[in-house]
């Protein structure tokens, strides 16, 4: 979803697999995206293995799965299914359901990444998305620590970053580098101080 960010949320929508049945028959379901290097997904995979039917996160390293619980496989077929995505940034806790069942089919926990964007796709194969219906919190630019705004917690957490420099290569300084100009410096207070106090 171009140009939203969100903290937390709760996102729902249709997807259909037009993919040939196998093992590893996937849609996915992506978030907390702050870059190509940096970010959270949801693989549901006809099969669950070490790398199928789990929740990951991509943190400039090979994908990792964070999944607690999971189940044996998503049961792909030629209809339509509703799948609901629920991230808390506050608790960490991130649930997948599918198909309005009352208990999520993948859970986990993890607080690396508080806000980014969403958006779906595949990992191999091909597929429709339909009816998405997302509902959270913007993020506002500096508002690293949540939930009030920006304030002095967010001071203080740029004010632990600042000066740090090759910003590209460690996730932006952790969004500290609003700016996006590889340092964390004067560029990055403006912007914060932009959005002081902000809801």
């Amino acid at each position: 979803v171009r140009d939203v960010t969100v903290e937390s949320f709760s996102l729902e929508l249709e997807l259909l697999s037009t993919n040939s049945d196998y093992n590893h028959r996937d849609m996915c379901v992506f978030f907390g995206y702050q870059d190509p290097s940096h970010f959270y997904y949801v693989h549901m995979g006809k099969t669950a293995d070490a790398h199928a039917n789990s929740i990951f996160i991509v943190d400039d390293a090979d994908r990792v799965s964070i999944a607690h619980y999971r189940t044996d496989g998503t049961p792909w077929d030629n209809n339509w299914h509703t799948v609901r995505l629920v991230r808390d940034v506050e608790t960490g806790r991130i649930e997948v359901y599918f198909d309005g069942v009352s208990t999520p089919i993948m859970t986990g926990i993890n607080h690396r990444f508080r806000w980014g964007r969403v958006g779906v796709g595949s990992f191999d194969d091909i597929g429709q998305f339909d009816d998405l219906e997302l509902r959270g919190r913007l993020w506002i630019e500096g508002d690293f620590m949540g939930p009030y705004g920006v304030d002095f917690a967010d001071f203080a957490f740029l004010a632990s970053r600042w000066l740090e420099a090759d910003c590209t290569e460690s996730n932006h300084c952790d969004g500290a580098d609003l700016g996006g100009l590889d340092t964390v410096d004067a560029a990055d207070l403006m912007i914060l101080s932009e959005h002081w106090l902000g809801m």
